[in-house]
C-alpha cells in the first residue's frame, strides 16, 4: 500500500512540474510575442517608406491579424491570475492555448517578415540587376548577326523541314532583347517614382526576357551540332539497314518478314538524293522505325521456326488417350 502512495506523490509531482514548466512558457511566449509585434511593427513602418503600401500589405494584414488574436493570449493570462480559484486542469488548458497563439503568431511574422526582406533586397539591388541586363542584352545583340548566318548557311545545306525550329530564331531573339532593353528602362523610371512593385514587375519580365533570348541563340548554335551528328548517324543506319535487307532474305519468308523487308527498302528509297536538300532528322527516324520493324519480324519468325505449334493430329491423340484408358481400366 505503501508503495502505491509513494507512486501516486511522484505521479503528482512530476504532472506539477510540468505544470510549473507549461506556465513558465506561457509568460515567456507572451512577453517575446508583445515584443516581436513592437518590432515588427517598427520594421513595417520602414518597409511601407522604402516599398510603399502594395508591397507591405501582406505584412500588415498580418501583424492585424496577430494583434487580434493574441488579445485571447492576454486575456487567458488575466484569467490565470485573477482572484478567482482555478483547478489545475483549468491552468494547464489556458497556458497551452496561450503558448500555441504565440507560437502562431511567431511563424506567421516570420514568414511575412522574410518575404518583405526579399522584396527590399531586390529594390536595393534594382540598379545593380538592370545594369548586368543592359550589358547581358547588348552582348546578346552583338551575337544576332552570327545567328542570322549561321541560319542563312543551314537552310542552305538541309530542308525547311529540318531547319523550321530555328528559321525565325534570329528575329524572335532581337525582339527580346529590345523588351528586355525596354523593360529595365521601365524599371529604372518607376523605381524613381517610387512606384517599387511596377519597378520590380518590369524587372523580372525584362530579366526572363534577356534568359529566352540566349536559349534561342544557343539553341540556333546546338542546331548545327545535331544536324552533323545526325548525317553521321543517318549513314551509319543506312549502312546497317542494307545488311539487314540482305540478311532478311535467309530468314524464314513469313508475311511479317515480307512487309517489313519491302518498308525499310521503301524507306531507303526515300531517302533524298545526294546534292539536295534532306531532312536528316527525319529521315534518321523513318529509317530507324523501319529498321527496328524487320529486326523484329526476323525475331518473332525464327522464335516461331524453333518453336513449332503442335500439329492438330497430336493435339487430338493427346486429349483422345486418356478416355482409351480409362475404357480398358473399366474392362
Amino acid at each position: 500500500m505503501a508503495g502505491f502512495w509513494g507512486r501516486r506523490k511522484r505521479e503528482e509531482e512530476a504532472l506539477a512540474a510540468q505544470d510549473a514548466d507549461l506556465a513558465r512558457r506561457a509568460e515567456q511566449a507572451l512577453v517575446a510575442a508583445d515584443e516581436r509585434i513592437r518590432t515588427t511593427s517598427d520594421e513595417l513602418a520602414f518597409a511601407q517608406a522604402e516599398l510603399g503600401d502594395a508591397l507591405t500589405a501582406d505584412l500588415k494584414a498580418a501583424l492585424t491579424a496577430v494583434r487580434t488574436h493574441l488579445r485571447e493570449a492576454f486575456q487567458l493570462h488575466q484569467l490565470n491570475h485573477d482572484e478567482i480559484p482555478d483547478t489545475p486542469e483549468e491552468l494547464r488548458t489556458r497556458n497551452a492555448r496561450i503558448v500555441q497563439l504565440c507560437d502562431w503568431a511567431e511563424n506567421l511574422l516570420d514568414e511575412k517578415t522574410g518575404d518583405i526582406a526579399e522584396n527590399v533586397a531586390k529594390v536595393r539591388r534594382a540598379p545593380e540587376v538592370i545594369a548586368q541586363v543592359r550589358r547581358d542584352a547588348e552582348a546578346l545583340g552583338a551575337h544576332i548577326p552570327q545567328a542570322r548566318e549561321t541560319i542563312a548557311r543551314l537552310a542552305a545545306r538541309y530542308a525547311e523541314t529540318a531547319t523550321r525550329r530555328i528559321a525565325s530564331s534570329a528575329d524572335e531573339a532581337d525582339q527580346l532583347v529590345a523588351f528586355a532593353t525596354h523593360g529595365a528602362d521601365v524599371s529604372e523610371r518607376r523605381r524613381a517614382a517610387k512606384r517599387n512593385e511596377e519597378a520590380n514587375l518590369a524587372l523580372e519580365t525584362a530579366t526572363e526576357a534577356v534568359r529566352r533570348a540566349a536559349a534561342i541563340l544557343d539553341a540556333v548554335d546546338d542546331f548545327e551540332i545535331q544536324a552533323l551528328r545526325a548525317e553521321a548517324t543517318l549513314a551509319d543506319v543506312v549502312a546497317d539497314s542494307r545488311g539487314d535487307i540482305v540478311a532478311a532474305r535467309t530468314a524464314p519468308q513469313t508475311p511479317e518478314v515480307t512487309a517489313a523487308t519491302s518498308a525499310l527498302e521503301a524507306a531507303l528509297n526515300a531517302l533524298a538524293p545526294a546534292g539536295t536538300l534532306n531532312d536528316p532528322f527525319a529521315e534518321l527516324t523513318q529509317l530507324r522505325a523501319a529498321n527496328s520493324a524487320l529486326d523484329a519480324a526476323i525475331a518473332k519468325a525464327q522464335y516461331r521456326m524453333q518453336h513449332p505449334l503442335p500439329s492438330s493430329t497430336r493435339c487430338s491423340m493427346r486429349w483422345t488417350m486418356p478416355t482409351v484408358s480409362w475404357a480398358w481400366r473399366a474392362g
